[in-house]
């Protein structure tokens, strides 16, 4: 099994000063989005910041917004970073920071300015095709982020941006085989310790099964990845995938657990935003893995609306909405029209 990628890329050229090396130590563990490597990132932000001392204005900006960042001031983070890539568009590095948190938090004024501003100043770079991919996408250009994400993928066949892009595209098109090449060989392994290549992995096997594809036990596998992680509740959108994951594996005893942490979120949350959104959308989710598509309907019905709220992935956020959309009563007992078991699964199958 290939190794995990972290859905920061390393440095676009290498630096020989070591603040920029720990900054780029800190991002890199930041942008897992998950309890261990915000523990894990704690020491390069730190020793970045207290590099960045003797360093130059810039280096004590991109200090403190790496510092807000690992704090969980994320908006307060993006707006420095936004203010640093204007200054300076040809840092790609602070630039592919910048795309990440105004993805994660559904910025897409924030991360069209900063996909462009970087476009302008070193167009020909994979990382730099890759963002303006995802810029596209969030922003519903889909032909358009597809060639982009096509031409990053030329230069850079590992260009992760760019093959997160093309995912949402075979999910989108139901290309069972592209889909499957994907999940199996990028997501899946990615997934282990990348908080974003789960939930994409998540979006996707789910997208393929109401297609009518049998995916065979990758709910297992993506339950066990889910059940590691435990109780983390960095992002709303993540948690919402993960326990209709949890859900569809028919985790029953570690769901309830789950729910129960999330409306303890839910009560320390000052904005009302999980309890009035997040809440319903996940006791909704649950019941339509369920199989009570109706009670789930019901349930979900009047936060639909609100779905963009939630930030982060187009492509996870339409899951959803398909999946309340294409909702029936017997949503799970139609038989399935194609299978994507793995050739392991099909020896032991009836």
């Amino acid at each position: 099994m290939k190794s995990a990628k972290s859905a920061i890329s390393p440095a676009v050229e290498p630096s020989p000063d070591a603040f920029r090396a720990e900054a780029l130590a800190a991002a890199s563990l930041l942008a897992r989005e998950s309890a261990s490597s915000v523990r894990l990132a704690r020491r390069h932000v730190l020793q970045a910041r207290s590099a960045a001392k003797d360093g130059s204005v810039r280096d004590r900006a991109i200090a403190a917004a790496l510092h807000d960042w690992w704090r969980g001031r994320r908006s307060v983070a993006l707006a420095g970073l936004v203010q640093l890539v204007a200054s300076d568009p040809t840092d790609a590095d602070v630039a592919e920071w910048a795309s990440h948190l105004a993805y994660t938090e559904g910025d897409e004024r924030a991360l069209a300015f900063v996909s462009g501003a970087l476009a302008d100043a070193r167009p020909t770079l994979p990382l730099v095709l890759g963002l303006r991919a995802v810029a596209m996408a969030e922003a519903g250009h889909d032909g358009e982020a597809v060639l982009c994400a096509r031409r990053a993928l030329a230069m850079d066949p590992q260009q992760p941006h760019a093959q997160a892009v093309i995912a949402d595209d075979h999910a989108r098109r139901c290309d069972v085989a592209g889909a499957l090449d994907m999940l199996d060989m990028e997501l899946l392994p990615a997934a282990q310790t990348d908080a974003h290549a789960l939930q994409r992995a998540i979006a996707l096997v789910w997208r393929m099964e109401m297609q009518g594809v049998d995916v065979g036990n990758r709910w297992r596998e993506i339950g066990d990845m889910v059940q590691a992680r435990w109780h983390e509740h960095i992002l709303p959108l993540l948690d919402l995938h993960f326990i209709f994951a949890l859900a569809r594996d028919g985790r029953e005893q570690a769901v309830r657990a789950f729910f129960a942490s999330m409306e303890r979120v839910g009560e320390a949350d000052n904005s009302g935003h999980w309890q009035s959104l997040v809440i319903p959308l996940a006791r909704g989710l649950v019941l339509l893995a369920q199989g009570s598509d109706a009670l789930a309907a019901s349930v979900v019905e009047p936060v639909l609306p609100r779905l963009h709220q939630l930030g982060a992935c187009r492509a996870g956020r339409e899951a959803i909405r398909l999946a309340f959309k294409q909702a029936t009563p017997d949503a799970h007992m139609r038989p399935a029209k194609v299978s994507a078991r793995r050739p392991a699964e099909m020896q032991v199958a009836p």
